[in-house]
């Protein structure tokens, strides 16, 4: 990856954040968030609303407390918001690679998962929570609202705009890289679900960092959330170990299947490195000397 932020941007000043108010920021999403949740569990208690029906409202929690923590963080920051949610939009010639990138991606983390349960199995009192938050099959609507539009939305500002601003300018672009990734699976607070979000929020932080635009980052989060759910609901497709398990059975996914996501991902990031490389980038995304203000 081309180093994107200058040496002489750093050391000077900190920026914000650093690690260690990274962590605040998460220590203080944290509790809102098991505040808000301890809220709508005695309210949903008090009411006898079924659990499947408070999707939508876990939603409306997750904005709210990611919505504080983002505004808190752009305000610490004292940086414009265009710069530190790097809003601008990108080339249409990287829709084609990116989508290419991530569809190959989707299945190779899907394996990996496949992989880790094998040796981690996921207990069944989480798959059944999560199942009842309605995350599971017969609540196509309620997951559509949380994974596909509220996570991509309310995550990808803090962890592509606000840490990998910051981190960028601190620490550099690898390192910058690594921690918002890293950073990004642990916020999951769960195994099962940190080592496809470290991989995925290394590729989501490597197109902000070229495109200077988090809008690649939310489509493909969105997307890789989206994935199971539309094969299966609305293409009515069914790929063991994909987005079909039987119940006892620990199944990967077809040998063919895989290698199609492993082909389809180097295929995807070989035409958009080289669309990247120096001297070949006819879309001119290093960012100017203004933007790193």
């Amino acid at each position: 990856m081309t180093e994107l932020i200058p040496e002489d941007s750093r050391g000077k000043s900190r920026s914000f954040p650093t690690v260690w108010q990274a962590l605040l920021l998460l220590g203080l999403l944290f509790i809102l968030q098991l505040g808000a949740t301890v809220i709508v569990g005695v309210y949903q208690a008090v009411q006898s609303i079924p659990v499947q029906e408070l999707a939508t409202t876990l939603a409306i929690v997750n904005v709210a407390t990611f919505g504080a923590v983002a505004i808190l963080g752009a305000a610490w920051s004292r940086v414009s918001a265009r710069q530190l949610f790097y809003l601008r939009g990108f080339s249409p010639l990287l829709i084609l690679p990116m989508l290419v990138m991530m569809l190959g991606l989707i299945i190779i983390v899907s394996e990996l998962d496949n992989v880790l349960q094998r040796f981690l199995p996921m207990p069944d009192w989480f798959m059944e929570m999560l199942s009842e938050l309605g995350l599971g099959e017969g609540f196509a609507l309620s997951t559509f609202i949380v994974l596909v539009v509220v996570a991509p939305l309310t995550e990808e500002p803090l962890f592509r705009g606000i840490m990998l601003h910051g981190f960028a300018r601190n620490y550099g672009t690898w390192w910058a890289v690594l921690g918002t990734s890293f950073l990004f699976g642990a916020i999951h607070l769960n195994p099962w679900q940190f080592m496809g979000a470290f991989f995925l929020g290394i590729v989501f932080a490597w197109w902000t960092l070229k495109t200077r635009s988090i809008l690649p980052a939310t489509l493909g989060h969105a997307l890789n959330n989206g994935m199971v759910l539309f094969t299966a609901d609305v293409l009515n497709i069914d790929i063991q170990g994909f987005n079909a398990w039987e119940e006892g059975v620990h199944a990967h996914q077809p040998w063919w299947f895989t290698l199609t996501g492993v082909v389809l991902a180097l295929v995807g990031a070989g035409i958009l490195h080289k669309m990247w490389s120096p001297g070949k980038d006819p879309l001119a995304n290093t960012p100017r000397q203004s933007e790193l203000s």
